[in-house]
């Protein structure tokens, strides 16, 4: 199921950040809707090793090398997608990006679809 949480009077923005959270790593991809990737950055890629690369530092380090790339190519506002869920981490990234004075659009975050559900139980022999 897809949850939208729309900011008052804001547009939809050409520009979206999907911040995508896994067991041990987090990664930030910074796109244009129709001229793809501009930037990826992860937990790894700023210089952190092992668990510190899922810790709000990291995501802070990752949301200030993107918001220098926004800010140099003039990007002000831009919408976000959460994949995972929604921690200190993500937080440490949105901290990071409204270092440079970014605006925010559209936060939308994903979760994932069961499409059949549980597997069922054998039926008893008697």
């Amino acid at each position: 199921m897809k949850y939208q949480y729309k900011l008052k009077n804001r547009k939809k923005s050409v520009w979206t950040i999907c911040i995508i959270e896994t067991n041990n790593n987090i990664f930030v991809n910074f796109s244009h809707y129709t001229k793809g990737l501009v930037c990826q950055y992860s937990g790894g890629s700023v210089g952190m090793l092992g668990p510190k690369r899922k810790t709000p530092l990291s995501g802070e380090l990752i949301g200030k090398k993107i918001a220098l790339e926004a800010s140099d190519r003039g990007i002000r506002r831009m919408d976000i997608t959460v994949k995972g869920t929604f921690s200190g981490v993500v937080r440490g990234v949105l901290r990071g990006l409204s270092s440079k004075k970014l605006l925010f659009g559209r936060m939308a975050e994903i979760k994932g679809i069961s499409h059949n559900g549980v597997r069922q139980r054998k039926q008893r022999r008697l």
